[in-house]
């Protein structure tokens, strides 16, 4: 509809109508964020031969890029932009405040090019955090470039040995992605950190099963859907409880495309805590 015409309707339409009319003109089904049902990664791969999955090249620049205007706008005195700054990256920060160590250790698996580190930075200046963060190669080596001036954090493209030690292990949206969630969770669980944070994270009261994420530019991402209690008994088989749980509210990305139990499917952020031994 043309603005004029828009105009014309409106001001010989009562406000009551008017509203209404504007209601059913509005499309306000959200866009599919997620479809499908797979077994496994390979048949989603199979499915949408055409499309890259996980990181293309303008995916892996556009990460780049906002490490860099995060990391201006901190060295510049600036607050975080918004919409840069996910709940997610909200969320570690908020937990280290409570820490009982003035310098806690974290290992941030999949933690792209460090930006957690530099919310950290701003919203932590009373604490002195250290962080590794475990990413593929290429992007750990970029990204050591950008954050070479920061002693606290350093990046790895090879899982932390046995002797490692570190208070927390973060997944920031990343453990969906390891389709071998129960392997990397105890490789995890065996460096014995206080606790094991899961954040924002989809998962709902249906079995456990591989999705589709549709939602991004020229890309198709194969993408586990986590059993909330399975993916719970996992870490209690690993000595780990439960000690928090919150949900995400985005609207952005939703599962209302599928039957329930799945429709209900929220991203969740958890914690864990190590049993006294």
């Amino acid at each position: 509809m043309n603005p004029e015409t828009k105009a014309l309707i409106k001001a010989v339409t009562p406000p009551l109508l008017w509203n209404a009319f504007r209601g059913l003109a509005v499309d306000t089904k959200p866009p599919v964020t997620y479809e499908g049902s797979f077994e496994t990664f390979e048949d989603v791969r199979s499915s949408y031969p055409a499309a890259t999955n996980y990181h293309s090249a303008g995916s892996e620049a556009e990460e780049i890029d906002q490490a860099l205007n995060k990391l201006e706008r901190f060295r510049n005195g600036d607050i975080p932009e918004e919409g840069v700054t996910l709940p997610r990256l909200n969320f570690l920060p908020t937990l280290l405040s409570l820490h009982p160590k003035e310098s806690p250790s974290v290992l941030d698996v999949g933690g792209g090019a460090g930006i957690s580190f530099i919310d950290l930075m701003f919203s932590l200046p009373g604490k002195s955090v250290s962080m590794t963060v475990l990413e593929l190669p290429e992007t750990a080596a970029r990204a050591r470039g950008i954050l070479c001036d920061y002693h606290g954090l350093s990046f790895t493209d090879v899982f932390p040995g046995a002797e490692a030690r570190f208070d927390v292990v973060y997944f920031g949206s990343s453990l969906q992605y390891f389709e071998d969630y129960r392997g990397i969770l105890g490789r995890v669980m065996g460096l014995q950190a206080g606790l094991v944070v899961i954040a924002d994270t989809t998962m709902g009261d249906g079995p456990t099963f591989v999705a589709a994420q549709v939602n991004m530019a020229n890309r198709v991402i194969p993408r586990m859907v986590f059993n909330l209690s399975e993916l719970t008994a996992v870490f209690a088989e690993g000595g780990y409880a439960l000690l928090h749980k919150s949900i995400n509210p985005d609207a952005n990305h939703n599962f209302s495309n599928y039957p329930p139990p799945v429709s209900e499917t929220r991203h969740w952020n958890l914690v864990f805590r190590r049993f006294q031994s």
